[in-house]
């Protein structure tokens, strides 16, 4: 199983970056935009877990969730990741104003190194990744598109940590919901 843990997104922020997305696909030949309800919020990337482990993952989850309240994060702008000039990704960035997914973050890695998790040592970029491209490279027009999208702040209440499967179902990448810790 290729686990991560998320926050998953309302319908109406789904909606949203459809809409979006759209817009976006015109100028960005040569990526792979993330497929319809699919989109999300990646806390910490676990990688290939045995299901026994799952248990253990869950009970580190579970005293975070009984510690946690929920709050919320909103959504800004399109953004090229890395750089406009080696572009990978197409991001739309997560403003977290009181840091309170980005101390949700550390509290999961933090609960995760007993369990034998390595923790990333990079920034934590609070984003939801749009499209990706194999090769980076500057595309003038696409970074054009992305600074003439009308932008309107969505909110998304942050009242869980979901534990999410990542499957190839005909050469389509899909998350599955295994787990939901509410708070």
């Amino acid at each position: 199983m290729k686990i991560f843990l998320a926050v998953n997104l309302p319908k109406d922020v789904q909606r949203y970056v459809l809409q979006k997305k759209q817009q976006i696909a015109k100028n960005a030949s040569g990526f792979s935009f993330v497929a319809e309800g699919n989109h999300h919020i990646t806390l910490v990337f676990l990688g290939e877990i045995e299901k026994a482990k799952l248990f253990e993952i869950k009970n580190a989850l579970t005293s975070i969730g009984e510690a946690q309240f929920g709050f919320t994060v909103e959504t800004g702008r399109f953004i090229l990741f890395p750089t406009p000039a080696r572009a990978r990704m197409v991001w739309l960035e997560i403003i977290d104003p009181d840091g309170h997914l980005t101390r949700l973050h550390t509290a999961i890695k933090d609960a995760l190194v007993p369990l034998g998790f390595d923790t990333e040592e990079r920034k934590f970029h609070p984003h939801i990744t749009i499209a990706r491209r194999k090769k980076p490279q500057r595309i003038s027009r696409l970074e054009e598109t992305l600074s003439s999208i009308e932008i309107a702040r969505q909110v998304i209440a942050v009242q869980s940590i979901d534990v999410m499967n990542s499957v190839t179902k005909e050469s389509t990448q899909a998350y599955d919901l295994i787990d939901r810790i509410s708070f």
